[in-house]
């Protein structure tokens, strides 16, 4: 199996894949690529913004897209979409070209992370009639999708908890030290 010695970082929105990414890039003395931030300045606008002017699928061509480009690489860092997993055509791509990290989050903490960040598409806030229920709605959205994703999220070949009370250095350090011998 050839191995580019690629490190993917994926997991739900909010996780932790970019913080811990462009860490563990500066750890290991690689490069980093946001496959979500790519996404934006190819299409020149907010992921938010495509999903509301293209529709869902259309951002889910344009990340095969580009994610079948930057596969190519070697020796580098690629935090991934939270929905790039989803899609069986991505693990070919991924298990020939590096190791899958899962940075894995409780919902709790995803909650936490996540309960004012209005630019997440698939977790827009309906007009709430009072705060509760719109936060009540967004808990209940989280589940749902981390259901729907984990199965995908568990092909990974390391799962670290991302959710831990350690400082996000040390964990992009826990995640060096599992990956070095996989790459």
């Amino acid at each position: 199996m050839q191995n580019r010695g690629n490190v993917f970082l994926i997991g739900f929105m909010g996780s932790g894949k970019t913080t811990i990414g462009r860490l563990l890039a500066q750890e290991m003395g690689r490069d980093f690529i946001d496959l979500d931030e790519m996404i934006e300045r190819r299409e020149g606008m907010s992921i938010e913004n495509i999903f509301d002017a293209h529709g869902e699928a259309y951002f889910r061509r344009v990340e095969m897209s580009l994610l079948k480009k930057i596969v190519s690489k070697s020796r580098t860092i690629i935090a991934l979409g939270g929905g790039t997993p989803t899609q069986d055509a991505t693990w070919p791509l991924l298990r020939r070209n590096g190791v899958v990290v899962y940075l894995r989050c409780r919902v709790d903490e995803l909650y936490r992370r996540l309960q004012d960040d209005n630019n997440r598409p698939l977790l827009r806030r309906v007009p709430p009639a009072c705060r509760a229920t719109a936060l009540e709605q967004r808990l209940q959205r989280i589940e749902e999708l981390l259901v729907l994703r984990e199965p995908f999220y568990r092909r990974a070949d390391f799962v670290v908890d991302s959710t831990s009370h350690q400082r996000p250095k040390d964990l992009a350090e826990n995640v060096c030290a599992l990956v070095r011998e996989k790459i």
